[in-house]
């Protein structure tokens, strides 16, 4: 604190060794507040890792919200491990989700955490790009194309896939969709147009919409709002 109201930053050791005090005692909660600051005062895949581990342990949410929180690791490029990308091609491939399971491996595969013989991409990779065209064919375009009323878990799921293909705008209109029919899971809605505003650069609209989650998502908008922050932050310099 002191440093900081200097007008300085503290070192990264210091936020290390506050974060690895605060999991010694067993405290989430203070655990979860050191592994947050320290993605603040220092964002990287490792510190972004570490908020988002501590973040779990809290949530204690369903396969939808373990997806919410893969994405948002995929943003925030804490996927830092084989695994990490596995758990996701494992969720996205339960769900149908092609354009999930594709970008994300592919990101592996870029950035040298899948090497070419893994497993992964004979088992997840290779079937999901051939399914991709008749998948996008098959999509309603808009809310309005879907076939009777469609339940709000419908559009959402939608919304899901249209998110997992980068289609911002479209999966935004679908969990709009959802939220407007009876007994929308409002926080899961919120989380989904946060996501898609956020990704398509719209940080204001996605802030608005994950100021709106309450219940144990609150915590994943949390750190959604703090890495828009940050990319507001690395935008100004290069605008100025």
């Amino acid at each position: 604190d002191d440093t900081t109201s200097a007008g300085q930053k503290a070192p990264e050791d210091w936020y290390r060794m506050a974060r690895d005090r605060a999991l010694r005692s067993n405290d989430k909660a203070l655990y979860g507040e050191w592994a947050i600051n320290w993605a603040m005062a220092y964002p990287s895949g490792l510190s972004w890792g570490d908020a988002v581990a501590a973040t779990r342990r809290g949530m204690q949410g369903d396969s939808v919200q373990n997806l919410e929180v893969l994405r948002f690791m995929f943003a925030s490029n804490s996927l830092n491990s084989a695994n990490d990308y596995k758990e996701y091609a494992e969720e996205a491939q339960r769900k149908n989700l092609f354009g999930d399971i594709v970008k994300v491996l592919e990101k592996g595969r870029a950035d040298g955490t899948i090497e070419a013989g893994n497993p992964m991409i004979a088992e997840y990779l290779t079937p999901a790009r051939s399914k991709v065209a008749e998948d996008k064919a098959s999509l309603p375009a808009q809310p309005s194309d879907v076939r009777g009323s469609g339940s709000a878990s419908v559009m959402m799921n939608f919304a899901d896939v249209w998110l997992g293909y980068g289609d911002y705008a479209k999966a935004a209109a679908f969990y709009e969709a959802g939220l407007a029919r009876p007994g929308a899971d409002q926080n899961r809605g919120n989380i989904g147009i946060g996501n898609a505003m956020a990704m398509a650069g719209d940080h204001a609209a996605a802030k608005a919409a994950f100021a709106k989650v309450s219940g144990n998502r609150q915590s994943l908008a949390r750190l959604w709002q703090i890495w828009i922050d940050q990319q507001a932050q690395q935008a100004a310099p290069a605008a100025g």
